[in-house]
């Protein structure tokens, strides 16, 4: 059970994040978000696929 302040705190801290984030995603070129955006997607794609699932001692 989160409090009414746990709720504030959390409501808070995630408003806090997403200012920070556009802050630096609006100080980034066009091209260097296209990158973050193509490398994104190649981590998840790689992340759910089979590959992303294999034990990696094996």
């Amino acid at each position: 059970m989160v409090t009414a302040y746990g709720h504030r705190l959390l409501a808070d801290i995630a408003e806090s994040r997403v200012r920070r984030l556009a802050a630096v995603l609006d100080a980034m070129t066009p091209a260097q978000r296209a990158a973050l955006a193509h490398g994104l997607l190649g981590f998840h794609q790689a992340h759910t696929s089979d590959r992303g699932h294999r034990d990696p001692q094996g």
